[in-house]
């Protein structure tokens, strides 16, 4: 990049700060305009964000990772849930006592970090795409509307999803510059990643030692692998110490169990309105996660008895996971892009952003398979060298739906990934663009030649 034109370079930076702004508008606008019930505060509350909650309360003013509802007991540490994002819950809990504080503080803290998330995957993929290719690739960042709506609700993927573009930035810079000082930012950013969201957890330290076994990027793979281990290992430490309480074992069991159930979102919501079948089927689901936890082998062999009894519906089912991942609608919610129940969002509200939400839908299908196309790409060219940096959110892509697949898909957990798919859908846009030009450009001069028109020599 020492020697791109200067020109060229005010227009890529003036790019990425005006969209990471952009990207900070839109979420600031929508956080103070979007009306979310989620009273995560009150005993009956279920779910995600209650947990977190809980987490952060016990935290702040115990000094417990503890999932106890708030009250007169000292509460009881456990590992359920993974710490990171009850971790800047509690922070802001310090800070703020009110409710009306803290809640606001937490929903501008998320449309910060989802703006500067568009900002660092755009910095990452500058190396990459064109300037006006990844300019429309941060805007469709910046507008797409789960990522702006899940800076409203109190869940971890705004978070997550920042320390994910964290870590690929630092990473691609490291391959780039070959400088170890970044590997390690990476594998410290992907360790942090990996405690706010365990399913990251295997990957960092599995991606190092893949590329030590292909004797690639060797003396930062290697930087990358201590650093990844280093902030995990000592939660991991930490989880053998309990002998009480749900653990993250517990938790992984839980979404092994009812990923593997097709019916399971339908029967999550049908059961809270009474549905007898439903109820009896979310029993069925609590009895084999208690023959889990009574015997992993044994839970193992229970499962395989019931996905055996009808093969092929269960093929079907686990086929169609990766494409449930990404698509549009997110299932355990109030469909659509909200978790939680939403009233006056501007995706309905507001002409310009309602458009935007029409045009997003109707692209996401579409946006999935390109990048799907990019992956594969990548990795049939990993012989190259040159394309070393884009391995790693190529791998990570895979991963994810490869996990998410395995356990418990819901396009809600993709939206932590949603930029790194918009980046690597622009990739094959670029590539046909340049083919099409190349071949445009080879006609012309073909036909100039057929009719005598010679360009002029110079």
């Amino acid at each position: 990049m020492g020697h791109a034109d200067p020109k060229r370079q005010w227009l890529l930076w003036a790019s990425i700060g005006l969209v990471t702004l952009f990207a900070l508008w839109v979420r600031w606008y929508y956080v103070i305009s979007a009306e979310v019930i989620q009273p995560v505060y009150l005993p009956q509350t279920r779910g995600d964000a209650a947990d977190y909650y809980r987490y952060a309360w016990n935290l702040s003013h115990y000094g417990v990772f503890s999932s106890r509802l708030p009250g007169n007991e000292s509460p009881i540490s456990d590992s359920f849930r993974d710490p990171g994002y009850p971790l800047l819950m509690a922070a802001w809990m310090r800070v703020f006592s009110a409710w009306e504080a803290f809640y606001a503080a937490m929903l501008l803290t998320q449309a910060a970090l989802g703006a500067a998330t568009v900002g660092l995957l755009m910095f990452a993929g500058r190396r990459w795409l064109g300037v006006t290719w990844l300019t429309a690739a941060g805007l469709l960042m910046a507008i797409w509307p789960h990522s702006v709506a899940a800076s409203s609700f109190l869940l971890s993927e705004v978070l997550f999803g920042f320390l994910v573009a964290l870590a690929l930035t630092c990473w691609v810079e490291a391959v780039s510059r070959r400088r170890t000082w970044l590997a390690g930012a990476a594998g410290l950013a992907f360790s942090a990643a990996a405690l706010t969201n365990a399913v990251l957890l295997p990957f960092a330290p599995a991606f190092a030692l893949v590329l030590l076994a292909f004797r690639r990027q060797r003396k930062i793979a290697m930087v990358l692998l201590m650093a990844s281990l280093a902030i995990p290992l000592f939660w991991t430490l930490r989880n053998t110490q309990l002998s009480t309480g749900a653990s993250s074992g517990d938790r992984a069991v839980m979404n092994l169990v009812q990923g593997s159930w097709p019916s399971y979102h339908q029967d999550f919501k049908r059961a809270l309105n009474g549905d007898a079948q439903a109820q009896q089927n979310m029993q069925a689901m609590d009895t084999e996660m208690a023959v889990f936890q009574a015997g992993g082998i044994h839970g193992i062999e229970n499962l395989l008895v019931r996905l055996r009894k009808d093969p092929v519906h269960y093929l079907g089912w686990y086929l169609y996971k990766p494409a449930l991942l990404w698509q549009w609608d997110i299932r355990i919610s109030q469909r659509d892009i909200y978790t939680y129940y939403t009233q006056h969002s501007p995706f309905v509200d507001v002409a310009p952003m309602r458009a935007a939400w029409a045009i997003t839908r109707a692209m996401n299908p579409f946006l999935a398979l390109l990048a799907l196309a990019a992956c594969i790409w990548i990795l049939i060219s990993m012989s190259k060298k040159a394309n070393d940096d884009q391995v790693a959110p190529a791998l990570l892509a895979l991963y994810v739906t490869f996990v998410y697949s395995l356990l418990q898909s819901e396009p809600r957990y993709s939206v932590a990934f949603r930029g790194v798919e918009i980046l690597l859908a622009f990739l094959p846009l670029q590539w046909l663009y340049f083919c099409v030009a190349r071949l445009n450009s080879v006609d012309r001069v073909r036909l100039t030649k057929s009719v005598g028109m010679e360009p002029a020599s110079r």
